[in-house]
């Protein structure tokens, strides 16, 4: 039950953060300019009501796949999928002055997922890698590719140029539920991450960079015929 309660707040935490930014960003464009026109404040609350509904979606799809009571599983291309993640994350990229290269291979083949599980996941991901390089000097960025392997799998990685896992034990336990090495956090977001792609028949793994930082890398598998 603890780790379902973290689990939940981790999750919930991307969206509830979104909403308070653009509603603050609504408060301050009011306050300091109050001919802001419609349509700038309409498209900000379009976003609130987004991400509200986005948390809902979370909610549900945390539930199912806690209780077992099964994924709600789509046919979809993936690399779209990417794209609407990192639409939705698109402010904190921008807060943080991180640059996002993407190499995403074409055709894929299709993949058949729970969407907003899967979302969920690369989201994890992108937040980790830019939390990665918070301390980091300029320029930072995170790179993303996409590739089908020889198993007719679709491969996701990203790698960012932060400060890396430098202790072994560490590096040994980044999966395990409650461990982070962040100040602030509960450590969920990876395991909740690996326990999600492993309900899919995929892999998730990390490999130090030989420079600097790391990648994580997952796998799904492709869709039946």
């Amino acid at each position: 039950m603890g780790e379902m309660a973290a689990g939940l707040a981790h999750e919930l935490n991307q969206p509830l953060a979104a909403i308070v930014n653009y509603t603050q960003g609504c408060v301050r464009r009011i306050a300091q300019a109050p001919g802001t026109s419609q349509h700038e404040l309409l498209e900000a609350l379009r976003q609130v009501t987004q991400q509200a509904q986005r948390a809902g979606e979370i909610i549900r799809h945390l539930r199912n796949f806690v209780s077992k009571s099964g994924q709600q599983l789509s046919r979809t291309a993936f690399n779209p999928l990417i794209r609407n993640v990192l639409n939705i994350a698109a402010m904190e990229v921008r807060k943080n002055r991180v640059v996002v290269r993407l190499r995403l291979s074409e055709p894929l083949p299709e993949i058949e997922v729970d969407i907003i599980q899967i979302e969920q996941v690369l989201l994890n991901l992108i937040r980790n890698g830019i939390e990665a390089m918070a301390a980091s000097t300029d320029p930072k960025e995170l790179l993303i590719r996409t590739t089908k392997n020889e198993r007719n799998e679709v491969e996701f990685s990203i790698t960012d140029h932060g400060e890396g896992i430098p202790s072994e034990a560490d590096f040994a336990r980044v999966f395990d539920a409650f461990f982070t090495t962040k100040s602030q956090g509960m450590g969920m977001g990876l395991a909740i991450s690996r326990s999600i792609i492993e309900a899919h028949h995929g892999k998730l793994w990390v490999r130090r960079n030989t420079t600097q930082g790391v990648t994580f890398y997952f796998t799904l598998p492709a869709a039946p015929e």
